[in-house]
């Protein structure tokens, strides 16, 4: 699937900060669901998005925010099959991981990856949008319930009794892992072989919870569940009739089968699915390490680390009027000046001449290679006063304040400017710089982790540093920046973030 540039850049979904390298992650796994999609449309496999996913596809048309992660699910049948055909299929370095073939692998679940490893070679990146990392999707096997309540204890006992056998394996003596696996032998009416080194005993239970999960048949059932859910949530089951067709729905941009009954299957799951919540999940988030690839690019892994803050000044009155120059590259970013700019008009419009300036931008490779200069100067909203950049030089004009977008100078990987309007040599340039970042996200309680790590990748940059003030409207929202920015400065420099953001003591 080929994605649009633009794609890459930050950006804020929902209200949640999404940086470029997730975009990249996500991309990287969309890359992975369409070989997926390519095996199983040739081999006639049915298989649809579930969980998160789906919720997704249907809420957001596509990934949650603040979701990194593909769930998609197969019946039975067409899981096996799927298990069967795609390690011959699946590109060169792919593999897949489940009970089958790992020892202690959770049942009913396979997880695929691209690579098992860091990736930095060129095929590999232009392959993964640039993302080095290993990136995967899950695939849930969903089995037949019995009809009848006496035989679904049964099954319950049997999985619990495996389950926390093969979790409690290894702590066990020698004597009781004897006692327990004969206690499997006479009670589920299977051989376990015991000393084999290369068919261990929880490798062997392991395939025998699989074989219990699938003993059921479309026959003798009419509800389907994923066993390793339903062992503890005996409420995830649904009529099997919701997988029996599906509806195509959109996950950026690709094409994905959503079940039949989304709706009711997701009402199950979330009751109000479209009130957005964000709650926790079941692995660390990102699922690869952010702050280890963040900024790559073919020139190496890259992350501005500033020397010092930059010192304070005091802007001399000459008595002149004041010179405020707005800049902005792309106009799909205008709507985020636009507030400040009306603010500024209004306040200072009698004593201060207000310009406009759009700046030429162009979007990079992975590699860092610009693609092509564009500029959007005759495609802002009519009557701003706009001023030429190629006839106007601010060093020469020296602005009272310049009100700038872009923090990033050379350390974004997406998109670049010319280097004079990069922030220290704007910073030079007037009496006073102003950052209003692009990409704000909604307030945020201090305890949501996943919003604070994406917020504090989106600071990382020297404009945020060169800054002599950042304009952040919502005061719950500049606390949240203040927090992230302590982070990457530390705490001695809480005054002069206090000072930037204009928070009076807290």
């Amino acid at each position: 699937m080929d994605f649009d540039i633009s794609y890459f850049e930050d950006e804020v979904r929902g209200g949640f900060p999404v940086v470029t390298m997730m975009k990249r992650g996500w991309a990287a796994g969309i890359r992975v669901l369409e070989e997926v999609d390519r095996i199983c449309r040739k081999h006639d496999i049915r298989y649809f998005v579930i969980w998160g996913t789906l919720l997704g596809a249907v809420r957001h048309k596509g990934f949650i925010p603040w979701d990194d992660d593909i769930d998609i699910g197969m019946k039975r049948a067409d899981y096996m099959r799927f298990l069967e055909i795609a390690p011959k299929e699946l590109p060169e370095g792919f593999s897949l991981h489940n009970v089958f073939m790992q020892d202690r692998h959770g049942a009913t679940l396979t997880g695929i990856f691209n690579t098992l490893e860091y990736r930095t070679d060129e095929q590999f990146l232009d392959t993964y949008y640039g993302c080095p990392a290993a990136i995967g999707l899950d695939i849930v096997a969903y089995d037949y319930l019995p009809r009848e309540e006496k035989e679904r204890e049964q099954l319950a006992e049997a999985l619990d009794f495996l389950v926390s056998l093969i979790a409690q394996y290894d702590e066990l003596d020698e004597k009781e892992k004897r006692h327990q696996l004969r206690l499997v032998e006479t009670t589920l009416g299977t051989k376990i072989k015991y000393g084999d080194r290369t068919n261990p005993p929880t490798f062997q239970l392991g395939n025998l919870l699989e074989k219990i999960c699938m003993m059921y048949t479309d026959d003798d059932s009419d509800e389907l569940t994923n066993m390793m859910v339903w062992q503890h949530a005996k409420g995830y089951h649904f009529p099997k009739h919701y997988f029996d067709d599906h509806i195509d729905g959109t996950f950026e941009g690709m094409t994905v089968p959503m079940p039949l009954e989304y709706d009711k299957y997701l009402t199950m799951l979330y009751g109000d699915y479209m009130v957005e919540v964000r709650d926790g999940s079941s692995h660390s988030y990102p699922y690869f390490h952010l702050d280890y690839l963040k900024g790559y690019s073919a020139l190496g892994a890259i992350e501005y680390e500033p020397k010092s803050m930059p010192y304070p000044r005091l802007s001399p009155n000459s008595g002149k009027r004041a010179l405020i120059i707005f800049l902005v590259s792309e106009v799909k970013h205008w709507k985020y000046m636009e507030k400040t700019y009306n603010r500024v008009v209004d306040e200072r419009g009698k004593d201060a001449d207000i310009y406009v300036m759009p700046l030429p931008y162009a979007y990079k490779n992975m590699w860092g290679e610009v693609l092509e200069w564009k500029y959007d100067g005759n495609r802002f909203p009519e009557g701003l006063p706009l001023v030429d950049y190629e006839e106007y030089e601010l060093d020469k004009l020296h602005p009272d304040v310049i009100f700038f977008q872009d923090p990033y100078d050379e350390w974004n990987d997406v998109v670049e400017l010319p280097t004079e309007y990069r922030c220290e040599e704007l910073w030079t340039s007037c009496n006073e710089l102003i950052l209003v970042p692009v990409n704000k996200p909604a307030p945020y309680p201090k305890e949501d982790e996943r919003a604070t790590k994406m917020l504090f990748n989106m600071v990382r940059y020297p404009g945020y540093i060169m800054a002599d003030r950042i304009c952040i409207e919502d005061v719950e929202l500049r606390k949240n920046y203040l927090d992230v920015l302590l982070l990457y400065t530390g705490e001695a420099t809480k005054n002069i973030w206090m000072n930037k953001l204009g928070i009076d003591g807290i």
